[in-house]
């Protein structure tokens, strides 16, 4: 992506995303410590729940930058950043899985060899990787969606039938509500065809807010941005620690694939869109710069989450509001300053940016 395509909000949003992303993972180490009726647990669910919207807006990212007909994509283009992303999910995928075979402390069996290719075959041993292959579907598809999506009309369409299928019937049905029944009969033979489209919506949802900005249609929209996402955010995480006193640690709101999760993203969206509107200066240098690390923090954290977890995770559970912030930082920094140096080092750096 060339400088003349960097947007101040959307390096915000990535950056902002990162650090969403870290602090998912890093607030679901320590939750057997507590009970889930404790202040600590919940405390860390709040955390875990608002740091699901970071992949979320990752996709939207995506979406407002590839469907965006003012700058048009070729397939080639496209092609290429499938082909990227492929090899860095497999390559990734190897060292993560040697990383847990160096781990056992023990000399090389030829045993392990088989293992580690069942291991990389299956996509297991790099829990954060499933994004990649995600993202190589769109972009697969992009040469097809942006002429689809090009008009307003289309994109409303689609994120309609996207709120009501894929992210408030599924739900409706977890929760047992009227009706519950006749919609699996449905859902069994039509409706749950449509989850396949998974995160396209906030793919397009980031196209659409991207292409046509919710400011030129609403007075006051910083204060309905700001509004809306305080309340979203807020229904989310009382939905899911409600949950998590009621059942346990409830993992099926551990995604962004709700409602509540759905408009907190977008009412975050139009927040930081209206808050940072594009402008060239020395702030919009150095987000830029962190933001185009953003990848390698993302691919390289549980590296560093892991070691780090264990050295800290006692002084992060004395007082989670605070530890756990502050750990978060730590490792996002960490990652950062190991990003920059890769990137630096030829062949090396394909495999971080």
């Amino acid at each position: 992506m060339g400088s003349k395509r960097r947007m101040l909000y959307l390096d915000i949003l990535r950056v902002l995303s990162c650090i969403g992303v870290v602090g998912n993972h890093l607030s679901s180490n320590g939750w057997d410590v507590f009970s889930t009726s404790s202040w600590q647990w919940q405390t860390l669910c709040a955390y875990n729940t608002v740091g699901t919207l970071g992949v979320a807006i990752f996709f939207m990212i995506s979406g407002a930058l590839y469907l965006d007909t003012s700058h048009p994509v070729g397939a080639k283009h496209m092609l290429r950043k499938a082909l990227h992303l492929t090899v860095l999910y497999y390559g990734w995928m190897v060292l993560y899985n040697l990383k847990d075979l160096l781990a056992q402390g023990r000399p090389p069996q030829t045993a392990d060899l088989q293992y580690l290719v069942d291991q990389v075959l299956r996509g297991e041993g790099g829990f954060h990787l499933w994004f990649l292959p995600s993202m190589v579907g769109l972009y697969l598809i992009t040469p097809l969606l942006r002429p689809a999506f090009a008009k307003k009309q289309n994109c409303e369409y689609l994120l309609a039938g996207y709120v009501l299928v894929v992210l408030v019937l599924p739900q409706w049905v977890s929760f047992s509500l009227p009706g519950t029944q006749t919609l699996q009969t449905i859902g069994s033979n039509f409706l749950w065809t449509f989850q396949s489209l998974n995160y396209t919506g906030y793919f397009v949802l980031g196209h659409y807010l991207h292409s046509w900005p919710p400011a030129a249609r609403c007075r006051h929209p910083l204060a309905w941005s700001a509004g809306v996402t305080v309340v979203a955010m807020g229904a989310t995480v009382a939905l899911r620690g409600g949950c998590s006193l009621a059942a346990g640690c409830n993992v099926y709101l551990n995604n962004p694939l709700t409602l509540a999760d759905f408009v907190a993203c977008a009412g975050l969206w139009v927040l930081v869109q209206q808050l940072f509107p594009n402008g060239q200066s020395v702030w919009q240098t150095r987000l830029g710069l962190l933001a185009r690390l953003s990848l390698g923090v993302y691919l390289l954290h549980p590296a560093v989450l892991d070691p780090l977890n264990d050295w800290l995770l006692s002084w992060r559970m004395d007082f989670p509001p605070l530890t756990t912030p502050v750990q978060v930082l730590l490792v996002v920094a960490l990652c950062t300053a190991v990003t920059a140096v890769l990137r630096k080092i030829p062949v090396i750096r394909y495999l971080v940016s």
